[in-house]
């Protein structure tokens, strides 16, 4: 038997879950899956951009007025601390307006 590793996904690129298959005949016994990307960290509402929709969208999240799936929470949680929460807003905000001075 032999350990197929497990990839995972990036912002961008699908990952893989861990899988075996016999080293002799080739026959998968345990299926790798393939695991969504993860898409880009802020993006909130998944448009593949981050922006100041991001932020009022999940604003609007977090005072009840609209509900997120958890893949779209999981892009929410911008300093990976597991807590949605009004930093992570902040956060969006505070990228958008280092970006803008940027490119000002």
């Amino acid at each position: 038997m032999v350990i197929d590793e497990a990839v995972p996904p990036t912002p961008t690129e699908s990952g893989l879950t861990q899988g075996e298959h016999c080293e002799v005949c080739g026959k998968v016994l345990v299926p790798q899956e393939i695991i969504k990307p993860l898409g880009v960290i802020g993006d909130v509402d998944g448009d593949g951009m981050v922006t100041i929709k991001d932020a009022t969208t999940l604003q609007k999240h977090l005072s009840k007025a609209i509900v997120l799936d958890n893949e779209n929470l999981a892009l929410a949680d911008t300093n990976g601390d597991g807590i949605i929460n009004i930093s992570d807003a902040t956060e969006i905000q505070k990228y958008l307006a280092d970006l803008i001075d940027k490119l000002g």
